[in-house]
């Protein structure tokens, strides 16, 4: 969008708020967080539904889950129905609980890395300039020599690691 048109959008935006225009936006995300509250509370109700065994193989029990499921989405429907929120916006709730859970799951993720990583720093034991335990600075040489002293402490066996390249 250019400049002009950015300032336009701002004006109206502006002209609109002086009018005494609600701020839609700022309704339809509140909304939309009250409903996430209450999807919630749903999908903790009934959280078998909601993530059904994967593993089922059983054709009868498939169905069962299937129906279970479309009751719980009908369930969900009749609270989008009862709430004020436009239907071009009734999944914004459902939006804001997949990013709250991509965060969580990248905040876990990245706690384990960290985690994974300080263990390796300290198993090679070697520090940069700040006195900081880092794997950053470990040699090819001294690598395949921790690898086979670390082997020799956990067994001496190099088959008993699991690798899957291939």
């Amino acid at each position: 969008m250019s400049e002009e048109k950015n300032l336009d959008m701002e004006a109206l935006v502006e002209e609109k708020k002086a009018d005494g225009m609600p701020d839609y936006t700022t309704l339809y995300h509140n909304e939309s967080r009250v409903l996430a509250h209450k999807l919630i509370d749903l999908i903790s109700t009934h959280k078998e539904d909601f993530i059904p065994d994967s593993l089922e193989k059983d054709a009868d029990k498939i169905k069962v889950q299937s129906e279970a499921n479309a009751d719980f989405g009908i369930e969900f429907i009749k609270i989008l129905s009862q709430s004020s929120i436009p239907a071009d916006y009734a999944t914004l709730c459902i939006d804001k609980m997949a990013e709250s859970l991509a965060g969580l799951s990248s905040f876990v993720k990245g706690t384990l890395s960290t985690h994974e990583n300080e263990i390796l720093s300290r198993t090679y034991g070697k520090k940069n300039y700040k006195g900081k335990f880092t794997s950053e600075l470990v040699t090819v040489g001294e690598m395949l020599l921790k690898v086979d002293s670390v082997r020799e402490e956990t067994g001496g066996k190099k088959e008993d690691f699991y690798d899957d390249v291939k």
